[in-house]
């Protein structure tokens, strides 16, 4: 007898949902970065997400199911899983280091200072001002034709522009205008107030504009409409400024503190553009003593609401909350967080994560409470590098972190896309 029923439908898996992709990470990223993968656009159900590195699969952060802090360099690769069966993907990079050494000699003397622009850094050296791209290096000096004098100490970016300053009594700081294969120069020299004397650093804003900070052997200059009708103006004279000292300059000016500060040694300045500091009694104030000789200070009021001070000293980081009102204090208040470690120099980022400079312990990358620390070595590529300057720089385009590194005569580069 034959069986003429109709057959039974064979079971199909459900289709698959579409996510549109995989957002939440870029191409290219960075050690300490977090990310979230997700679906580009709403799907139910929600996917399973996972993330693979070049060591296995990483573990969410606490508390949450989908994001991750990247640890180390190599390919790593999102996926997006569906009880369907279905497995989107995401591939990116976590960059190494690209590393630019002076291999042509073009660089004397002590190395300084260091500042960066998208696409190119520079160094204040005893023999000249420096170029640097993600290629090779470039004697400013020389281009310059004589135009500045070769013993630099300071360097800061404006407008994109770098602004040497020479640690010799010349009565001026000298911008550097520049092209982007660093082969072309146009020098001009700014001129400082009588009395200002040797520079011993220089200081923009986040945002690369406004007027500039410079610390002078004879105290504290700031320097306005530099790319226009430049002109200079004392700050604070008679200040017995080392040649150590460091500087800072925010676009924003708290009602109860000044927008740039200056500090050595154990001492710190602050200074109202209009002149005055905020501070009960005199200033300069004593650093924490804790923090040993501090280095760098960088003010981050990228939220005009909630400004913050950086402050980088021997025995580690102190962050200060600018938004209250120190009008009666006549000593820094405590910090909002502190980071134990060296630090020689300090960077702010775009993200507002502070990137420390530590000397032969290398680089170290600091959240923006400090509580969450990334530490570069080995698996980063910077296992063998002693990292004394460091500086940032970004666009709509790029994120950059550049290294000096002194006694190699060595420049690197730390690039990756903006967070997603």
């Amino acid at each position: 007898m034959v069986d003429r029923s109709t057959p039974r439908a064979r079971m199909r898996p459900p289709p698959c949902p579409d996510p549109g992709g995989v957002c939440g990470v870029a191409d290219h990223m960075l050690p300490g970065d977090t990310v979230t993968p997700r679906p580009c656009a709403a799907v139910d159900p929600v996917p399973d997400v996972t993330l693979e590195g070049p060591s296995g699969p990483l573990d969410p952060i606490a508390g949450s199911t989908a994001d991750f802090r990247l640890r180390e360099s190599g390919p790593h690769e999102a996926r997006l899983s569906f009880g369907s069966g279905c497995v989107y993907r995401a591939s990116f990079d976590v960059g190494l280091p690209q590393r630019v050494p002076d291999s042509g000699g073009v660089s004397s003397g002590e190395l300084r200072d260091l500042a960066a622009r998208v696409g190119a850094a520079f160094v204040a050296g005893q023999g000249g001002a420096y170029g640097v791209s993600a290629a090779e290096w470039s004697d400013l000096s020389a281009l310059s034709a004589g135009g500045a004098p070769r013993d630099m100490r300071a360097v800061a970016v404006h407008d994109d522009e770098p602004i040497f300053g020479p640690d010799l009594d010349d009565g001026a700081v000298y911008r550097f205008v520049t092209d982007d294969a660093l082969s072309s120069v146009a020098v001009g020299r700014l001129a400082l107030p009588a009395g200002s004397r040797a520079v011993r650093a220089l200081a923009a804003r986040l945002d690369r504009e406004g007027p500039v900070a410079v610390a002078t052997s004879g105290g504290l200059v700031v320097v306005r409409d530099v790319a226009g009708r430049p002109s200079a103006e004392v700050l604070a004279a008679d200040l017995d400024v080392g040649a150590e000292g460091y500087a800072a300059i925010g676009a924003t000016e708290p009602a109860t503190r000044g927008a740039v500060w200056l500090g050595w040694a154990d001492r710190l300045v602050d200074q109202a553009l209009a002149g005055g500091s905020a501070f009960a009694g005199s200033t300069p104030v004593a650093t924490p003593g804790w923090m040993g000789g501090t280095h760098a200070v960088e003010v981050d009021d990228r939220d005009p609401a909630a400004p913050r001070l950086w402050l980088c000293g021997d025995m580690g980081v102190a962050l200060y909350d600018l938004s209250g009102d120190w009008s009666a204090m006549s000593a820094l208040p405590e910090p909002v967080a502190t980071w134990s470690g060296s630090c020689l120099d300090l960077a702010v980022g775009d993200d507002g994560h502070a990137w420390v400079a530590a000397g032969a312990d290398g680089l170290s990358r600091l959240d923006e409470s400090a509580a969450e620390v990334t530490t570069y070595g080995e698996p980063e590529g910077l296992g063998s590098v002693s990292v004394e300057r460091v500086a940032t720089a970004w666009d709509d385009a790029h994120r950059q972190v550049w290294l000096l590194d002194v006694e190699a005569r060595e420049v690197l580069l730390l690039g990756a896309d903006p967070l997603p």
